[in-house]
């Protein structure tokens, strides 16, 4: 009860700002680098792992930029990531553009809080159903990210019997449940993700409210399942 009548106390006020604010606007979202992706205990291999390190390394300089890697368009029924294209300086070996693909774009139905994800399959370009139920774990924890008050909320999965955790920070002043990394489900905006065990943060950079958005959506054909993602792949 005490955590409800805090979460209405922190609603309150946004759900007044909200009828101030336009329906469409994009968010750009950068990306820090915080540490090696991949757990280099499971290579036995010396040669392996001085190159995951390399590669890292090599990722690490990529993203050392305060740049915006990827854009959310958002209307009043869609919500769609895009990359940005980003300028490889010529001595890069490895573009920031590589570093951040991990960001899939996606499109996201806001009244069926279901979301697709874009991929070629087979030289095709295909819309893939993203089937996941995220448990959230709604924390007292808050903290701003440009301007806008948002509060921690923890997802716990397992992955060969070890724990894991997603955590997100959300703002409920723009109630849109979805973010950068194909995370939904929340009374809010997320404008920040700590990714792949806090090894990568997505952070928002800016919000630019707009009178309109158009969304370009997938014909119906165009999208389909992981089940048959998978047929098409022949996994």
């Amino acid at each position: 009860m005490k955590f409800s009548a805090f979460l209405f106390l922190f609603l309150f006020p946004f759900l007044i700002l909200k009828a101030q604010k336009s329906n469409s606007f994009v968010v750009e979202y950068g990306v820090e680098y915080r540490g090696i992706m991949m757990d280099t205990a499971y290579f036995s291999d010396k040669d392996q792992k001085a190159m995951i390190v390399k590669l890292e390394k090599m990722k690490e300089r990529a993203l050392a930029y305060d740049e915006s890697y990827v854009k959310l368009k958002v209307n009043d029924k869609y919500a769609a990531l895009e990359r940005i294209p980003i300028m490889t300086k010529d001595d890069e070996m490895y573009s920031a553009e590589r570093a951040s693909n991990f960001l899939f774009p996606f499109i996201y139905r806001q009244n069926e809080n279901k979301l697709c994800t874009m991929h070629e399959v087979n030289g095709k370009e295909y819309c893939i159903e993203d089937s996941r139920i995220f448990n959230w774990e709604i924390t007292k924890e808050t903290k701003k990210i440009i301007s806008y008050e948002c509060i921690k909320a923890i997802h716990k999965y397992e992955v060969k019997g070890k724990q894991k955790e997603i955590i997100v920070w959300f703002t409920p002043n723009i109630p849109v449940g979805v973010g950068p990394v194909r995370y939904r489900g929340l009374p809010g905006l997320i404008l920040g993700v700590e990714y792949f065990n806090n090894t990568r943060y997505i952070y928002a950079r800016n919000i630019s409210f707009k009178e309109s958005i158009d969304i370009k959506i997938p014909n119906k054909d165009k999208i389909i399942t992981e089940e048959k993602a998978k047929e098409l792949r022949g996994w």
